[in-house]
């Protein structure tokens, strides 16, 4: 139903995400982890008195640290958006982490992170596409799938999984 959003390249090469699954869920056990909320697109975020507040949290669970962050920039900021301001949001986390001097992430880590978990976006935005209008408008699922798939291949998602488990 969206070919038209994500090419049969693309979808071709995404198939690892569904054959590779359990090698994929014991990599990413081997993150640091911490509370994460698990679904961090816009339409589960408000601001109140301008701070930002997660609502919507049924999925949250204990897992990689970096995966809001990725997940929130590849489905929720448009493009061109996300393109120019992806290595400053990872700064800012990693500043905003580690600001009391104790170095829990380093950029690195967070940046390398950040860039393979943005498959988790591009999963997540597919499974929203499975439920059609249940779950979100067709403009608000083709939007966030579209974004969720050009973040994947910026950040060379699919590459860096498979050289993690390609090396695990």
């Amino acid at each position: 139903r969206y070919h038209d959003v994500v090419p049969a390249s693309l979808r071709a090469e995404t198939s690892m995400l569904v054959t590779r699954r359990w090698s994929i869920a014991a990599s990413l056990g081997t993150y640091p982890h911490t509370l994460i909320h698990g679904d961090t697109h816009a339409g589960n975020i408000c601001f109140v008195s301008g701070r930002p507040l997660f609502f919507d949290w049924q999925v949250a669970s204990c897992g990689p640290a970096v995966k809001d962050l990725s997940y929130f920039a590849c489905t929720s900021l448009d493009t061109e958006t996300r393109r120019k301001i992806d290595r400053q949001l990872v700064e800012t986390y990693v500043a905003h982490l580690n600001a009391d001097g104790i170095e829990r992430l380093s950029f690195a880590e967070a940046w390398d992170a950040y860039r393979l978990l943005a498959f988790t976006a591009y999963v997540a935005a597919g499974v929203t596409s499975v439920f059609g209008r249940q779950l979100q408008s067709e403009e608000s699922t083709r939007a966030g799938l579209d974004r969720a798939a050009q973040a994947m291949c910026d950040l060379d998602s699919l590459e860096r999984l498979r050289n993690r488990l390609d090396h695990r």
